[in-house]
């Protein structure tokens, strides 16, 4: 009986062990059925991360196209602004922009007073008070003291207009003849004026020095039109008293002469604005004889005022293109220090 007992606990005992084998097999069965489970989560969360990475530089891309967008949008905000500048400077060539321009002699009222060269920087300061009040384009001024000064005062008296000021040529005994442009709207440049007229060696114009120290020439950067300041003679070289009419009615025909075989040959048109010392009426008569000689229109503008008739002018545009280009021409108002008047017009470029 006693084995029999001890065969049954022994066989008991293998069962058991059998059975926690058994269970322990089991276990690390689904223990490693677990792990693949959690292997492939951890690969499914790998990709998700992936995907998540990979939505976040698509998101980064879709930023960067709409900043492109906006970036290209802001370069054609600012073409469109760089085209309305070049517009509001008038560089729109060929579209006909309209310039406001001004002629005048800034010479003072009282000839023979001592006080004249002393009050040369009160003249100028009421330049700058006429450009301010009425801010002309382009300026043609005559018997201009001190171009230096008038510069420097424009700089830093109007600031921020980029105003440019030619000196010019000395058309008196201390003035000169200048031009001053706006550059936020129209700039001039250097032209071989003068030298053409050399290479032209035209014998028919005769006289010269009585007009070509006292004209000066500049041309309109992107367009080719000349403008200048003249200021003629009232007085003959070395001042032998006054030029009569007919003298100056010579010298003038000569100037149109000069200005007609350049034009000629650079193939533009010129404005000039000045004291011609020509009475207009005597102007007109010569015009008409130049034209009918030699078939190219010139047209003088101006007009009167107060108790001095259109006729009686000297101050005057003169433009050899269509007639209909300067417009508006009106005479302004300016301080008795001064012994001639601002005359202004409307002019369009080509």
């Amino acid at each position: 009986m006693a084995s029999s007992s001890k065969d049954s606990a022994s066989c008991l005992e293998g069962s058991v062990s059998l059975l926690t084998a058994g269970v322990e097999g089991m276990t690390l069965g689904q223990g490693t059925k677990d792990d693949k489970k959690e292997q492939v989560h951890a690969e499914d969360d790998k990709k998700e991360q992936v995907h998540a990475e990979d939505d976040k530089k698509e998101q980064v891309h879709a930023e960067d196209d709409k900043k492109e967008q906006v970036h290209a949008e802001d370069d054609k905000k600012e073409q469109v602004h760089a085209e309305d500048d070049k517009k509001e400077k008038g560089m729109t060539l060929g579209q006909g922009t309209v310039f406001k321009v001004m002629s005048m002699n800034v010479g003072y009222n009282k000839k023979g007073d001592k006080t004249e060269k002393a009050r040369a920087e009160e003249r100028i300061k009421e330049v700058v008070v006429l450009l301010n009040n009425e801010n002309p384009d382009l300026v043609f001024l005559q018997e201009c003291p001190r171009p230096k000064m008038l510069a420097e005062k424009l700089a830093k008296e109007l600031p921020p207009k980029p105003w440019e000021v030619w000196e010019g040529v000395k058309d008196n005994w201390d003035s000169y003849s200048c031009i001053i442009s706006n550059k936020d709207k129209i700039e001039v440049e250097g032209h071989d004026f003068y030298k053409i007229y050399l290479n032209l060696g035209k014998k028919e114009i005769s006289g010269e020095g009585q007009f070509l120290q006292r004209l000066f020439v500049r041309q309109v950067k992107g367009d080719g039109s000349l403008v200048a300041s003249y200021h003629g003679r009232q007085n003959a070289i070395g001042g032998n008293g006054s030029l009569t009419d007919e003298k100056k009615k010579t010298i003038f025909r000569d100037l149109l002469k000069l200005l007609d075989e350049v034009c000629k040959k650079a193939k533009c048109h010129v404005l000039i604005g000045g004291d011609f010392n020509l009475k207009y009426a005597i102007a007109e008569t010569v015009v008409t004889e130049v034209v009918q000689e030699r078939s190219n229109q010139y047209n003088l503008h101006t007009n009167g005022y107060q108790n001095k008739p259109r006729k009686k002018m000297v101050d005057y545009f003169m433009y050899n293109g269509p007639q209909e280009d300067v417009r508006n021409v009106r005479v302004g108002n300016a301080t008795d220090l001064f012994d001639h008047k601002p005359l202004y017009a409307d002019f369009k470029l080509k």
